[in-house]
């Protein structure tokens, strides 16, 4: 797969990358901004129906409105939490992986905008263009898994989610062409550890923003 050297825990570096890194920074982006497929507010009459929806979200990992490709496959290998918080919480970060794979696909920075806030909103956007930039799409499966979630101690409205990634069978492809981006132009490196700070978004009913990502390269709890 495309992706980032990881370089320092502060900057971004040059290559491309789907897998998050560490980058510092706020972005303009207001977590009272427009987000793509959710409803910004749910009517009385409707609460129920939301209610089962949500249930039907924390059922299934893989729910989602978001669209992908038939060749582009996010797959979320891990349990929902009992805890509600912590499961709209995991759900919520997963939600923001696909984003930002939609809007590579879509070739579209602002096409799920969305789905993170402050820094995590500025990778996502670093994160699209690159691709865009570079005249690449993705092609593949990219997997997640052994999840787990926490209150973040220092603030009770923020969850910390954390999980690993194995992104070795998504690569990039050329839009114009459809061929695959040659072997020397991908990172050896294709697993991952992500920390992502997420929180409820205000006046959307169990819909949690990612607010801060980083990632550890080649990471031994992912290993196996």
């Amino acid at each position: 797969m495309l992706r980032h050297r990881l370089a320092t825990t502060t900057a971004l570096t040059t290559a491309l990358l789907l897998a998050l890194t560490a980058c510092g920074g706020d972005s303009d982006d207001s977590a009272d901004d427009p987000i793509a497929g959710v409803d910004e507010e749910t009517p009385a009459e409707d609460t129920d129906a939301a209610e089962d929806d949500a249930r039907d979200h924390e059922a299934d990992p893989d729910a989602s409105e978001i669209p992908l490709p038939d060749d582009v496959e996010l797959v979320f290998d891990w349990e929902t939490p009992e805890d509600p918080n912590e499961a709209a919480a995991l759900h919520g970060a997963g939600e923001y992986l696909r984003a930002i794979a939609a809007s590579v696909v879509a070739q579209d920075p602002d096409a799920y905008n969305g789905y993170g806030v402050e820094q995590a909103a500025e990778y996502a956007r670093t994160q699209t263009e690159l691709w865009i930039d570079g005249g690449w799409t993705m092609y593949g499966t990219d997997r997640y898994y052994q999840a787990t979630t926490a209150p973040n101690p220092a603030n009770e409205e923020l969850v910390v989610v954390e999980f690993c990634n194995d992104g070795s069978e998504l690569v990039g492809k050329y839009v114009e062409s459809g061929e695959v981006v040659p072997d020397e132009e991908q990172n050896e490196t294709s697993v991952y550890h992500y920390t992502v700070s997420m929180s409820p978004a205000p006046g959307v009913e169990g819909f949690w923003q990612a607010r801060s990502v980083t990632v550890e390269g080649d990471a031994p709890q992912c290993a196996g």
